[in-house]
């Protein structure tokens, strides 16, 4: 796949390690909200998997953790600078295979993805509940946008600082069809708890992901 290299527009930190990146073009590379970036590290010969939260023709949005070396090498760089990367990774979650009704989950830094699923499908006229899960009340980023766009919200923590305790899988048990980002062991669990859906997972990538019907998860 061809490396190219990739201009950063907007920079804003969400949190601590957690960084949002607005990218000058590259947005026709890809054709739905969940397929990966590989980034090329600028000074040696790592390599790290970024899903694509948004995207047009004229550019695309990442949200990245600065949690290991290519992250930090990509959280020092500015608006202006740019760094090498493929584009349009693997699969992404089909839109069109969603019901007019769901319920989008995030975990983590997969929290970002289900915010573009979420506007795709509100596109769309469908609606949804949401679920998030936070690793504590500080670790929370782009909450005011889900916020804006849903009046069913689900936030819970897994160390239980914002009240609720637990992942994304105690808070689906028996809907119909669910999309969900997440770690694989949290996926696992939920593939049972749910009819029907489609999960995401780096952990879980083998070229042809991240996304993939729910049942692949079950064990």
């Amino acid at each position: 796949m061809e490396l190219r290299h990739n201009v950063i527009t907007e920079k804003t930190q969400l949190n601590g390690d957690t960084y949002r990146f607005v990218i000058a073009e590259g947005g026709s590379a890809f054709n739905s909200p969940g397929q990966l970036i590989r980034v090329h590290s600028l000074k040696g010969n790592g390599k790290k998997l970024i899903p694509v939260v948004e995207f047009d023709s004229n550019r695309y949005i990442i949200v990245f953790r600065a949690d290991d070396e290519v992250g930090k090498e990509l959280a020092a760089l500015e608006s202006g600078d740019n760094f090498a990367a493929e584009l349009g990774i693997g699969n992404g979650f089909d839109i069109d295979a969603i019901p007019d009704e769901c319920v989008i989950a995030g975990e983590g830094i997969g929290i970002a993805t289900m915010l573009g699923v979420l506007r795709r499908i509100l596109m769309l006229g469908k609606e949804s509940k949401v679920v998030l899960c936070y690793e504590s009340v500080e670790e929370m980023f782009l909450l005011r946008e889900f916020i804006k766009l849903t009046a069913t919200l689900d936030i819970l923590t897994i160390d239980g600082s914002n009240g609720r305790q637990g992942h994304i899988d105690s808070a689906i048990f028996g809907e119909d069809y669910v999309c969900a980002w997440a770690d694989d062991e949290v996926l696992e669990n939920a593939a049972y708890k749910v009819k029907r859906g489609q999960f995401a997972s780096l952990m879980h990538f083998d070229g042809e992901g991240p996304v993939y019907d729910k049942t692949a998860f079950e064990q």
